[in-house]
This record gives structure tokens, C-alpha cells and sequence, in this order.
């Protein structure tokens, strides 16, 4: 007989970038961004996603996508790993 058991799970977090580590991510977008406005074949869907959300709320647009999928990949990881299985993965940031 199995056994089946639904949760859900909650948090906040804080995320602090100095000073040195925004202007990394800054040269990073624009490196980002060239690549996409080149037409680069090596750009993928998450990259113009980013790009895009660099573009539509600037590198802090950016920086709330990167973690919200950061996030997702860890959570699901995390969890397959544990010989758990996860649905949906929200994440809002």
C-alpha cells in the first residue's frame, strides 16, 4: 500500500550584493546583452529572458530572475535528491 502526503513550504530570505559584486553583474548583463542583440547561436531561452528582464527592470529586473530560477533548480534538486518529488516550484522574488 502507498502512502502519499502533500506539503508546502514557506520562507523569506534577504539578499545582499555589495558594491563590487554589482558592478561584476553589471559587465556580466552587458556581456549578456551583446551576446543576444548579435545574434549569437549559443544564446539560449533563459539568457534572453534575462536580457529581456534586464531591459524591461534594469539589472535589479536582472538580478529578481536569476534568483528566482537560482531558486527553483536548488529546491528541485534538493528534493529529487532526498527521493522526494516536487510539482510546481514558486518562487517569488
Amino acid at each position: 500500500m502507498a502512502m502519499t502526503f502533500k506539503g508546502k513550504v514557506s520562507f523569506d530570505f534577504s539578499f545582499v550584493l555589495s558594491s563590487e559584486d554589482e558592478a561584476e553583474m553589471m559587465k556580466q548583463a552587458l556581456e549578456l546583452t551583446k551576446r543576444v542583440a548579435s545574434g549569437d547561436e549559443r544564446v539560449d531561452g533563459i539568457t534572453v529572458a534575462l536580457v529581456k528582464a534586464g531591459l524591461e527592470g534594469g539589472l535589479d529586473g536582472m538580478m529578481r530572475l536569476n534568483l528566482k530560477q537560482g531558486l527553483q533548480k536548488l529546491v528541485k534538486s534538493e528534493v529529487t535528491e532526498a527521493g522526494l518529488s516536487v510539482g510546481n516550484v514558486a518562487v517569488r522574488v
